[in-house]
């Protein structure tokens, strides 16, 4: 019989047996009973000796069955770890086995250990485990504990009546996997792997409190991709997100070379563009902001995704415990300011915070509220800044300058909104505004009969990437008549190299238009005139910060002069921007620049100056007596 159901089996045969003998006691009633009636007994003590045979059937019952009944239980109880898969083991008081079953061989089997090495089942320090199970007032524990490359649960418990411990064992392996799979989906950035927001968190509270009462410090370090939302729009999220992960591997990188701060900086990931870095204790020796610089300077390095070419820059914001919060509310909160600050000052740049930053965020916030009805107020004008060619004087072009005027704070400069405009995405609507604005200014000096000038506007980043721009150009011009030879479309270079392919086919459909293109700030950015052959421009800008050292600076005189002979060299005009003095004009022109602008010739003009100006341009500007006169008339000039 199988020896699991033996103890059953046993209590059956003990019931059939008492079911027999009542059967036989009530057949050999039945024959008293008969023989009783044949010999004409008397009734009565039929009855009695019925009665009397009953009452002993029911007192057997009462006493047998119950005893029948607890015996098996026993013995089932007895059967129990016999039959149980899993280990099932007695200690003794000083933590020797003295009982398993057969479910310990099985586990020692999958565990590669010897069968009756019943102990690499329990663990290592189980003498320190008994010991504390003792001292518990409900001598009950469960521990976790790996074994090679398993993890085992033992329940245990300790018998004082016996003096020895029952342990109960399980694989719980697979649960404890999960569980890790789980743990690690909760904290981690599911694209790149990096630690998330909410371990961040968690990491940065226990940074403050270990440093609260030593002389380390915490810092806290946001960067933010610079317009990389125009990425995502322009070229969908699959490469953006390509382009996270190449972020992320960069940064590692960099992080892995930079050691000396703390050997404890972990990087984040929080959300969308979003990066962190957690420095948990440095002194004050050790400055952050150091970490920072490299970072900063090392993603400007080009990233490849999918054999693409693209360029990145970080706003970067940072913040330090205890000088700048003394939680990680605070401290988070003043980062992100910093961060902010860092993209008004137009990106790839940081910040460490301070002060002044939370009433410049205030003043920020009430700019951005202003600023969304500045169009519809009419409150927003344009400024023209003539371009003139260096050898004849004459005027050829003008770059188109946006200028606010608010009623109450009057001229607000470019540098205040503009970056504003780029992170909020008002910069759409106001660069749309502001081209047909300019072809319609342009087509209508053309009507009167002015000298015809190329007018120059410049295109923000939120326009080229997010935009279909060629569409709008063709529809602007179609609607203000403008000839598409005098509009000249200005981006700069660090746009330019954020994605050189999608770059290069979106300035030939523009220059398919006909309309002449430029590379501004030309200089200041990481291509190389490399590059730019592989763009269809016409002319490149040359920034003012070569351009105002010129005659003082032999580096700024010979990038000057290098930029001007290789642009030469691949047929390209140069434009300096930033003139200030005769002695700069002088050595432009020694250096065969094509054409300048800047102070020393016009300041940034309304469009009624310039139509003077226009008016008079029969004139050429080198011939004139004060050629930073104003105008005929008084019309305004910023």
């Amino acid at each position: 019989m199988h020896p699991g159901r033996s103890a059953i089996g046993m209590a059956i045969n003990y019931k059939a047996k008492i079911f027999a003998s009542c059967l036989a006691l009530l057949a050999a009633w039945m024959m008293v009973v008969t023989m009783f009636a044949a010999a004409h007994v008397a009734r009565g003590v039929v009855v009695a000796l019925s009665v009397g045979i009953f009452a002993v059937l029911a007192a057997l019952g009462f006493r047998l069955l119950p005893r029948l009944a607890g015996q098996a239980q026993r013995q089932r109880l007895v059967l129990f770890p016999e039959r149980n898969p899993n280990p099932v083991l007695a200690l003794s008081s000083d933590g020797q086995v003295i009982y398993a079953n057969a479910g310990a061989g099985e586990m020692l089997k999958d565990l590669g250990a010897g069968e009756q090495n019943v102990t690499e089942l329990l663990p290592l320090d189980l003498q320190q485990r008994l010991a504390s199970l003792r001292a518990l007032p409900t001598a009950r524990q469960v521990w976790e504990y790996p074994k090679g490359n398993r993890v085992l649960a033992c329940s245990i418990n300790f018998l004082p009546d016996r003096d020895e411990f029952h342990a109960y064992i399980t694989d719980i392996t697979r649960h404890s996997r999960v569980e890790a799979e789980l743990s690690h989906q909760a904290h981690h950035d599911p694209l790149t792997g990096l630690p998330n927001r909410r371990l961040f968190q968690e990491r940065i509270d226990q940074a403050l409190a270990a440093h609260n009462h030593d002389n380390l410090r915490v810092a806290v370090i946001l960067m933010d991709l610079d317009r990389f939302n125009v990425i995502t729009r322009s070229l969908g999220h699959g490469v953006a997100d390509s382009l996270l992960q190449a972020v992320t591997a960069r940064l590692e990188h960099l992080l892995v070379e930079e050691r000396v701060v703390s050997a404890d900086a972990t990087l984040y990931r929080f959300e969308a563009d979003i990066f962190a870095l957690l420095v948990p204790g440095f002194t004050e020796n050790q400055t952050p902001l150091h970490l920072a610089e490299r970072l900063l300077a090392g993603i400007q390095q080009p990233l490849y995704v999918n054999t693409r070419e693209y360029f990145v820059t970080f706003s970067i914001g940072i913040s330090i415990y205890p000088l700048d919060g003394e939680n990680s509310i605070s401290l988070l909160r003043n980062a992100d300011t910093a961060m902010q600050r860092a993209k008004q000052l137009g990106g790839n740049n940081l910040q460490a915070y301070s002060l002044e930053m939370n009433a410049r965020a205030a003043e920020s916030l009430s700019l951005e509220n202003y600023l969304r009805h500045a169009m519809e107020h009419n409150e927003l004008r344009l400024n023209y800044q003539p371009e003139i060619e260096t050898r004849s004087g004459r005027i050829t072009g003008a770059e188109v300058l946006l200028r606010w005027k608010h009623p109450e704070r009057g001229v607000i400069m470019p540098s205040e909104f503009i970056p504003l405009a780029e992170e909020t995405g008002m910069i759409v609507a106001i660069g749309e505004w502001t081209l047909r604005t300019a072809c319609a200014q342009n087509k209508a000096w053309n009507i009167a009969g002015l000298t015809k000038i190329t007018m120059a506007v410049n295109i923000s980043a939120r326009q080229f990437h997010q935009q279909d721009l060629p569409s709008l150009v063709k529809r602007i011009l179609a609607e203000t008549g403008l000839d598409p030879a005098l509009l000249e479309l200005e981006i700069t270079e660090g746009v330019a190299m954020q994605d050189v392919e999608h770059t290069r086919a979106t300035l030939k459909r523009l220059k398919d238009i006909g309309i002449q293109l430029s590379i501004d700030d030309f200089g200041t950015g990481f291509s190389s005139l490399n590059y730019l052959r592989r763009f269809p421009i016409d002319r490149l800008k040359i920034d003012q910060s070569f351009v105002r050292n010129l005659t003082t600076d032999e580096n700024d005189a010979t990038i000057t002069r290098a930029i001007i002979g290789l642009a030469h060299s691949m047929r390209l005009t140069v434009i300096a921007e930033g003139v200030e003095s005769k002695e700069q004009l002088a050595q432009l022109r020694r250096e065969d620049c094509d054409m300048v602008q800047g102070y020393y010739m016009y300041r940034p003009l309304s469009a009624a100056a310039l139509e003077e100006v226009l008016h008079e341009d029969h004139v050429p500007w080198m011939t004139r007596i004060d050629p930073r006169r104003t105008p005929k008339g008084n019309y305004p000039v910023s």
